[in-house]
């Protein structure tokens, strides 16, 4: 007999300051990926910021378990 156990929860991973993304952004695009400052910040202005204020953000008061845990930043 097989017993299958559904779980529906909403979760918020590793929710982080504005700041530490953008320095984590920069970080691993010039690093990383090579790219100029510019271009990086360029990107984040214009795709990430924006993108994580208008779904993220919004989203996570909804969250069943949100994460804040400190060894996430």
């Amino acid at each position: 007999m097989d017993i299958k156990i559904t779980v529906n929860y909403q979760f918020s991973i590793c929710p982080t300051d504005a700041d530490v993304r953008l320095t984590r952004r920069i970080r691993r695009g010039t690093i990383e990926k090579g790219r100029d400052i510019k271009t990086v910040l360029d990107q984040y202005s214009k795709f990430v910021k924006p993108a994580s204020e208008d779904f993220i953000l919004p989203t996570k008061k909804y969250a069943d378990i949100n994460n804040e845990w400190h060894y996430c930043s």
